[in-house]
C-alpha cells in the first residue's frame, strides 16, 4: 500500500515537471541585455542591438534598433510565472520620425511607450499628444537615447511630439535634420495566442493523474468484503 502511495506521488510530479519544462521552453528570457537582445533576434531572425528597456508591471518594454541604426524596434516582453519573460510580438520600422511612440497594455493597464535618440544631447523635453487626446511631457536633458512609458486612460496611437531645448525652445524642426529617411516603413512578427501551451500542460497533468488513479490503493471495505466472500466460499 505503502509503495502504492509512492509510486501515485512520483507519477504526479513527473507529469507536473514535464508540464514546467513546457512552459519554461517559451518564458526563457532573463531580464538581461545579452538574453533579451538574442530572443529578439531568434524571433525576427534580424540582428538587433538593445538600446535600453524597462519593467513596467508583467511586462519588460524594449526599445533596440537594427542594422545600421536607420531602424527603430519595440516589443512588451511577458513575464511569466518562473521570472522569466517571452516574446508574443515585435515590431521595428524606419526612423523616419525622432520620436515613435508604440501602445500596449499590461495587467495594470493601457501604456505608450516613446523612444528616440537625443541626436548631440539637444533634446531637454519631449511633449507627446495622442490621438485621444492625452498629453505626456518627459524630462530627458542628458539622455543620449530616449525611452519613456506612460500610462494612459485607453489604447491610443501618438499623434505629434515636440521637443524642446534648455532654454524651452521649440526645437522639432531643427532636430528633422538628422533623420536619413523619409517614407515611413514598418514591420510587425507575433506568435499565436497561448491558449495551445496551457492547454499541453494541462493534459500533461491531468495524464500524470489518470495514471496515477491505476495504483490506487484497494477500498478497504471492498477488500474486507472480499476476504469474507473468500471465506465463506471456503466452508
Amino acid at each position: 500500500m505503502k509503495n502504492k502511495r509512492t509510486l501515485r506521488i512520483i507519477i504526479i510530479m513527473i507529469s507536473m515537471l514535464l508540464a514546467y519544462f513546457i512552459y519554461a521552453g517559451e518564458y526563457k528570457i532573463k531580464a538581461e541585455q545579452s538574453h533579451i537582445e538574442r530572443g529578439i533576434e531568434e524571433f525576427i531572425e534580424r540582428s538587433v542591438t538593445i538600446v535600453d528597456f524597462t519593467e513596467v508591471d508583467n511586462m519588460l518594454a524594449v526599445y533596440y534598433t537594427l542594422g545600421s541604426n536607420d531602424s527603430i524596434g519595440f516589443t512588451a516582453l511577458h513575464k511569466g510565472f518562473n521570472g522569466r519573460y517571452q516574446i508574443r510580438d515585435a515590431s521595428y520600422g524606419t526612423r523616419n520620425r525622432v520620436i515613435q511612440g508604440i501602445p500596449f497594455e499590461t495587467n495594470g493597464g493601457e501604456y505608450l511607450a516613446i523612444m528616440g535618440t537625443n541626436y548631440e544631447g539637444k533634446i531637454a523635453s519631449v511633449r507627446v499628444e495622442t490621438y485621444s487626446g492625452e498629453i505626456f511631457m518627459e524630462n530627458v536633458q542628458g539622455e543620449s537615447e530616449i525611452l519613456a512609458v506612460f500610462s494612459a486612460e485607453s489604447p491610443s496611437l501618438m499623434e505629434e511630439y515636440q521637443l524642446f531645448d534648455a532654454n524651452g525652445n521649440d526645437i522639432t524642426e531643427g532636430m528633422k535634420g538628422y533623420l536619413t529617411a523619409e517614407e515611413s516603413s514598418s514591420t510587425g512578427v507575433g506568435k499565436a495566442e497561448l491558449f495551445m501551451l496551457y492547454a499541453y500542460c494541462f493534459v500533461i497533468i491531468l495524464l500524470g493523474y489518470g495514471i496515477s488513479r491505476v495504483f490506487k490503493d484497494e477500498d478497504p471495505k471492498k477488500n474486507r468484503k472480499r476476504i469474507l466472500e473468500e471465506k465463506f466460499e471456503q466452508r
